[in-house]
């Protein structure tokens, strides 16, 4: 009776084992949205000049991403080059979306005679709800001296155990709508 009664706990930790298992194993599925502006096509044999907004450590190895996602669309990248695509991303506390009235995107133009332009993605919350991390993720394309082309700015999830996953996601989503304006949400599982 003893053995039995052994033999059918053992078996229940098994299932039980299975069952966490399973759940562990489930992924889980995002969205990361997509909205960028300015139908510019990169003329062929431009080479491209992959900048970050920030000398920070974080972009060190979003550069080689972004330099990889290029070449898949067959673009030429180098340390100087006809074209500078400049990105940069921050780390939010607040949900919402990018068609969500409570993005705002403001630009400005260079002091002192410059024509640079910046544009930034500011996040603005009427709620105090902060229990949802998100990463904005902002891509522009410009010839030096002039004003962007094209500018893409992307909302994803912020999971910090995915986070490098994520990222590389939104850079493989942006980049291979460079040069187009589009609007889209894909799914992303992790």
């Amino acid at each position: 009776m003893k053995m039995h009664h052994g033999l059918r706990l053992a078996l229940c930790l098994i299932i039980a084992a299975c069952h966490i298992e399973a759940v562990w194993a489930q992924s889980d599925t995002q969205s990361v949205e997509l909205l960028a502006r300015g139908s510019s096509p990169i003329p062929p044999g431009a080479i491209i000049e992959i900048r970050p907004a920030e000398d920070r450590p974080e972009y060190q190895d979003l550069t080689p991403q972004i330099a990889e996602q290029l070449s898949l669309k067959r673009l030429e990248h180098a340390s100087r080059g006809d074209l500078v695509l400049r990105y940069r991303f921050e780390e939010t506390g607040a949900e919402g979306s990018l068609a969500d009235p409570n993005f705002s995107i403001a630009g400005r133009t260079g002091t002192g005679g410059s024509t640079n332009m910046q544009m930034t993605l500011r996040l603005r919350s009427e709620t105090q709800d902060t229990t949802r991390h998100r990463i904005i993720m902002t891509f522009e394309l410009y010839s030096p001296g002039s004003p962007p082309l094209w500018t893409a700015h992307l909302l994803g999830p912020d999971d910090h155990l995915n986070s490098k996953y994520i990222m590389s996601e939104m850079i493989r989503i942006g980049i291979s709508n460079i040069g187009e304006t589009t609007q889209l949400v894909k799914d992303i599982e992790y």
